[in-house]
């Protein structure tokens, strides 16, 4: 063999490597958008908790995003993902260093937030626009303002490589999609939207400038024409919120650090508002932190005279913020948290609420439900959800020997409720000398609980009743006895989803009617069961709020403002011992 041979062999060989290894390298950046769930296993379809994002962070220069550069946002949406993709995070990560000029990468969610895929995906720009796609995003066509253009699983785009990016080429042009309806009809997006093909569907996500996704959060989160001062608090929330996000991504195998759902906050339901730019451009940077730490700034619609604390998530967990209290939100506080936790104290102030409760005049301030007749397979099959979903929260007991004490000892003794009667349900003597002798208080709620079991049918089912109060009065435990078997739901999230069975209509205190189809309106509120004879055969609610319960109450927040509180005073008063600093780290 001549040596210019064996040279000619040597090239084929390694061209032939360099294609292979190209070939390796976009199937694995490309089918990372395929990647499962490493929490449930499947494919995800619905937001994740706030707060339950895997580790891992951003690459500062990510946040960087370039209008005429979407070739290198399709590099670096390739690299947020791997740096933050599930078993990829880094065992150290360095303090983050922010500028104030970051951006975020939010997935949108398909119409009516059925979850994160689409069948197809239809927009156009209102400027001109480029689409970049091939491996790296060297391939760009130009588009008119206002043409539209369809992607489905046809689409040529998606031949070499599973991603592509939409980029106005004007800072100020909008991506309108035309395959998602919101509130508002059409949603138009600012920055880019990427899109990936996946084999069971697409996902879309919009990266832009922080500040600009707030114009789109606060009016979804707060209507616009509460005051300019509650606004502004719903701002920094709302900015602290997201930049708590940036360490902690959502959506990690899509390199994506929220959606655009309840799930984390309301992003572009509701069209941007002169009202709520001018709310966030006079807040510009500004977050809530405690220590030098942002804090989680959780919120709510509406209280019902009472707050709680972040055990609302983890009821019988030892109490460990300092900043989210469970308290009374009132200008003249009557009652304690602490009084609360007992029935007959609780009831009192939910029928003889003080004048004082900034939002006594609020219609969800107080609400009732009547289930006439209980729907126990609804019922039992929202049982089964719940525990496949938190089986340590949905304790199984046989009924027997036993049973009663065990029982006891998970928080299920009733309520002390002195010589009330009212909307309190049925009550024991013997229960009642029991928690007396707690001072009203239960014992922890999961305490002595049987380990969780496989969901068994309950039977008939014979009552119902709360087993344990949280501070500020609200249900951290709910007991449901069967014929067979007795359960103890714990949380209020799932004691929200439990009673909410089959659905149910709220009649608040301004007489209108609202239907709830999955949730209740709260978890703060009192239950009383309706009997024929000797047999449960529904049960009636009395209770206010609207939401979990933890952080700012909106709704409170509008009436402070009113009263002539600022963003500041309203941000310490819900989130105590806290400073409003700018993001910006000092250097």
């Amino acid at each position: 063999m001549g040596k210019t041979e064996r040279i000619h062999k040597k090239t084929v060989l390694i061209m032939i490597g360099i294609l292979l290894l190209l070939g390796i390298s976009c199937v694995n950046s490309c089918s990372m958008a395929k990647k499962q769930n490493t929490k449930t296993g499947t494919y995800p379809t619905e937001g994740a908790k706030t707060g339950e994002g895997a580790e891992g962070s951003f690459d500062n220069g990510i946040g960087n995003n370039s209008n005429n550069d979407a070739k290198d946002a399709i590099l670096q949406g390739m690299e947020a993902e791997n740096s933050v993709s599930g078993g990829n995070a880094l065992a150290h990560k360095e303090p983050a260093v922010y500028t104030g000029e970051e951006t975020i990468r939010v997935l949108i969610q398909n119409s009516d937030y059925q979850g994160i895929l689409h069948k197809e995906v239809k927009l156009s720009c209102d400027t001109e626009w480029e689409l970049h796609y091939g491996l790296d995003g060297e391939l760009v066509e130009k588009h008119a303002g206002g043409e539209e253009l369809l992607l489905d699983g046809n689409s040529v785009w998606f031949t070499e490589c599973a991603r592509v990016v939409l980029t106005p080429t004007d800072s100020s042009g909008k991506i309108s999609l035309f395959s998602v309806k919101r509130s508002q009809g059409t949603p138009a997006y600012r920055g880019t939207i990427e899109i990936r093909k996946t084999g069971q569907g697409f996902v879309v996500i919009n990266e832009l400038p922080i500040e600009e996704y707030l114009y789109g959060v606060v009016p979804s989160e707060m209507p616009v024409s509460y005051p300019m001062e509650a606004l502004k608090a719903q701002a920094i929330c709302a900015r602290t919120y997201v930049y708590a996000h940036l360490e902690s991504p959502g959506y990690a195998e899509y390199g994506a650090h929220v959606d655009d759902s309840t799930g984390y906050q309301v992003y572009n339901n509701t069209a941007e508002k002169e009202e709520a730019i001018q709310a966030v451009q006079e807040t510009k940077g500004e977050v809530v932190r405690l220590n030098g730490e942002l804090v989680d700034t959780y919120y709510y619609s509406t209280s019902c005279g009472f707050g709680a604390d972040e055990r609302v998530w983890n009821p019988g967990e030892e109490k460990k913020g300092s900043y989210l209290t469970a308290a009374s939100i009132s200008e003249t506080p009557v009652f304690t948290a602490q009084d609360m936790c007992r029935g007959d104290y609780f009831h009192e102030f939910l029928h003889n609420p003080p004048e004082t409760d900034f939002e006594r005049q609020e219609p969800w301030y107080r609400w009732s439900i009547t289930v006439e007749n209980i729907d126990t397979d609804s019922l039992q099959k929202v049982l089964k959800e719940r525990q496949e979903a938190e089986p340590d929260r949905i304790l199984v007991e046989e009924n027997g020997e036993n049973s009663e004490s065990r029982a006891e000892n998970t928080g299920s003794k009733t309520e002390n409720t002195g010589n009330k009667t009212g909307n309190t349900g049925s009550k024991t003597e013997k229960n009642e000398s029991m928690t007396e002798k707690n001072g009203g208080k239960t014992e922890h709620a999961g305490g002595n609980a049987e380990t969780a079991r496989k969901w068994e049918d309950l039977g008939r089912i014979t009552d119902i009743h709360i087993g344990k109060r949280g501070d500020g009065g609200i249900a951290e435990s709910l007991v449901i006895k069967g014929e067979k078997r007795t359960v103890t739901v714990l949380s209020q999230y799932n004691i929200r989803a439990v009673l909410c069975a089959g659905g149910v209509t709220a009649v608040r205190q301004d007489g209108s009617k609202v239907e709830m189809k999955t949730l209740l309106p709260s978890a703060f509120f009192e239950i009383e069961t309706i009997k024929d004879g000797e047999n449960m055969i529904g049960y009636k609610l009395y209770g206010g709020g609207y939401g979990h319960g933890a952080g700012m109450s909106q709704n409170a927040a509008r009436h402070m403002a009113e009263k002539g509180y600022t963003s500041a005073d309203i941000l310490l008063y819900f989130y105590k011992n806290c400073k409003i600093e700018n993001v910006r780290t000092e250097t």
